[in-house]
């Protein structure tokens, strides 16, 4: 997941800076990649999250911190075990009491059925498939009988 945000944004013509932070990587896509929010050289305008439940609301305080006007939050937001108030609420409190932060924030809205055409099936699966598992929803993938076998073990 982290490889395809810097590539959008590289084949859309984005001019802008990137910061990739990922503490187990030195490089992104030939961009320095940081170890934390706080390494970076200046506040960023906008901070994609796409980690790990657990990891989210910390990060989310970092960048809150920091100054950081606007985030897109990708995550289920759901964790075992957890006590009241739901992670959802606690984030949804964090930006509201901040002040200074947009969000968007990507949840899961349950069972997703991604259906794939005959042309190009294991390709088209994959970018059906990966965003809604990203977003922390069930996938039931089905392809028409005419496609290929990659499509077939795909769906399998």
């Amino acid at each position: 997941m982290a490889w395809w945000s810097p590539a959008n944004l590289e084949r859309g013509g984005f001019r802008g800076s990137l910061y990739p932070v990922n503490p187990g990587y030195d490089d992104l896509r030939a961009h320095r990649c940081y170890k934390r929010l706080s390494d970076l050289p200046e506040t960023p305008d906008l901070v994609m999250f796409a980690i790990a439940d657990q990891r989210l609301e910390q990060v989310l305080h970092e960048a809150i911190d920091m100054g950081s006007p606007a985030a897109v939050i990708m995550s289920s937001l759901i964790l075992d075990d957890d006590a009241a108030p739901t992670p959802k609420r606690r984030v949804q409190q964090a930006i509201a009491e901040a002040d200074v932060m947009h969000s968007v924030l990507r949840e899961p809205i349950g069972v997703i059925g991604a259906i794939s055409p005959w042309n190009y099936p294991l390709l088209m699966a994959a970018s059906k498939i990966a965003p809604a598992l990203a977003a922390g929803n069930t996938v039931v993938p089905t392809s028409t009988r005419l496609c290929s076998r990659t499509s077939g073990m795909t769906c399998a």
